[in-house]
C-alpha cells in the first residue's frame, strides 16, 4: 500500500545546491526533485552527489518517487554503471577553501612540469604545433599528449597562462614548449626556419585529405571562441586549412582537431616501418 503524499523531500541534505534548470515539459508533466537515499549508496559513491531528477508523465506522488530511487540506488546497479531513464545527478559545489586548493595543486604541477620541460628533446618529426592565445584549460594539456604521441618537434604558447598539465598525463614534460608573447613573434621564427605555416579554419575550401604538407610545417590552433588573434590579410603567406566535416555541428574541438592534423602529417610522412 502507498504512503501518504507528502510536500517534503524524502531526505534533507545540508547545504544542498539545486540547479538552475530549463527544460521543456510536455502535457501533463511533472518535473519532480528529490534528494538520493543515501542509505542505499556505497561510501565511494556518496561523495559530492546531493539530489536526482525525475521526470514523471504523470501525477505519481513522491511515495512512487521513493520507490524507483529505492530500486535505483542499490549498490548492484550503481556498480554496472546503469542510470534511469530521466535521472541527471546534481552534484555539490565545492568551497571556495576546496576549489582554492585544487587551483595551488593545479600550479605546482605546472611550475615542476615546466622547469622539467626545459629538457625536454625534439620528437621524431619535424611538424610544429602553435597553440595561438588559447585558453589555459585542459586542451592545452591535452594537445600536449597528442603532440608527444605524434613525435612533434614542438609547440608554441603564444600568450598561454600557466595551466593543470594534468590531463596530458606528463606530455607537458616531455614536448619542447616555447613561449612567446604575441604571434608575430612565433611567425617569424617559424618564417626564418623555413616553415610552412598552415591555420585551421572551418569552412575553407582546401580540404586537410587533399592537402600535401611538407616536412617543416606548423599547424596553427586559435581560440575556442575567437579563433586566430592575427588578422589574415596580415599574414597571406599563412594558409587556411579545414578538416570535412559531415555533420551538424559547426565546428570540432580543438584537441581532437590538433589530433587529426598530426596523425594526417604522420601519415603523409610516415616512412616504411
Amino acid at each position: 500500500m502507498s504512503q501518504p503524499v507528502s510536500s517534503k523531500p524524502i531526505l534533507e541534505i545540508p547545504r544542498l545546491q539545486w540547479a538552475s534548470l530549463s527544460l521543456p515539459l510536455q502535457t501533463r508533466t511533472r518535473l519532480m526533485l528529490v534528494t538520493c537515499i543515501f542509505n542505499h549508496l556505497p561510501t565511494h559513491f556518496r561523495g559530492g552527489i546531493t539530489a536526482c531528477i525525475i521526470h514523471q508523465r504523470n501525477e505519481n506522488s513522491l511515495d512512487n518517487c521513493h520507490g524507483l530511487c529505492a530500486d535505483w540506488m542499490c549498490p548492484g546497479r550503481l556498480m554496472s554503471n546503469q542510470r534511469p531513464p530521466g535521472f541527471i545527478m546534481i552534484r555539490e559545489r565545492k568551497s571556495k577553501k576546496e576549489r582554492r586548493a585544487e587551483r595551488d595543486q593545479a600550479m605546482l604541477r605546472y611550475t615542476k612540469q615546466r622547469q622539467r620541460n626545459l629538457l625536454a628533446k625534439f620528437g621524431v618529426h619535424e611538424f610544429i604545433v602553435v597553440l595561438d592565445h588559447m585558453k589555459a584549460g585542459f586542451n592545452v594539456a591535452k594537445i600536449f599528449r597528442s603532440a608527444e604521441a605524434f613525435g612533434a618537434h614542438e609547440v608554441h604558447l603564444v600568450n598561454i597562462g600557466p595551466f593543470d598539465p594534468a590531463p596530458g598525463k606528463g606530455a607537458f614534460k616531455k614536448v619542447p614548449a616555447r613561449f612567446f608573447d604575441n604571434f608575430d613573434q612565433s611567425y617569424r621564427e617559424l618564417t626564418k626556419r623555413g616553415y610552412q605555416i598552415v591555420k585551421l579554419e572551418g569552412g575553407c575550401k582546401r580540404l586537410l585529405t587533399n592537402f600535401r604538407m611538407d616536412s617543416k610545417i606548423a599547424f596553427v590552433l586559435g581560440h575556442e571562441e575567437w579563433g586566430h588573434s592575427f588578422k589574415e590579410e596580415d599574414y597571406p603567406e599563412i594558409l587556411s586549412v579545414s578538416i570535412p566535416q559531415f555533420g551538424q555541428v559547426e565546428s570540432l574541438n580543438v584537441s581532437v582537431a590538433a589530433s587529426i592534423v598530426m596523425y594526417e602529417y604522420v601519415r603523409q610522412h610516415q616512412g616504411p616501418v
